[in-house]
């Protein structure tokens, strides 16, 4: 595999340890669609972000999601403040 095929197919996966990361670890396996307070509270009783702090985290949860459907990568909004992932029924 050439270095900018690599480069390529990573730049599409979120960095671990990201608010985008965490959020698709806590979506992967569900059967329903979550909100984002939910999905953050999954992240922290996980730990799976840690360096997520600050006043409103569940909005950067929210944010950081709906940048995601918008360029229509790993996930996708099912209403109005819900979320899951591609695939995902």
């Amino acid at each position: 595999m050439s270095k900018s095929a690599e480069v390529r197919s990573s730049a599409s996966q979120p960095r671990e340890g990201s608010v985008l990361w965490a959020a698709i670890e806590v979506l992967r396996g569900q059967d329903k669609a979550m909100t984002a307070r939910e999905i953050y509270a999954q992240i922290r009783e996980r730990n799976l972000a840690p360096s997520l702090k600050g006043k409103t985290p569940e909005q950067t949860v929210a944010a950081r999601l709906a940048v995601s459907t918008k360029r229509g990568l790993l996930v996708e909004r099912t209403e109005p403040g819900k979320f899951r992932l591609k695939g995902e029924r």
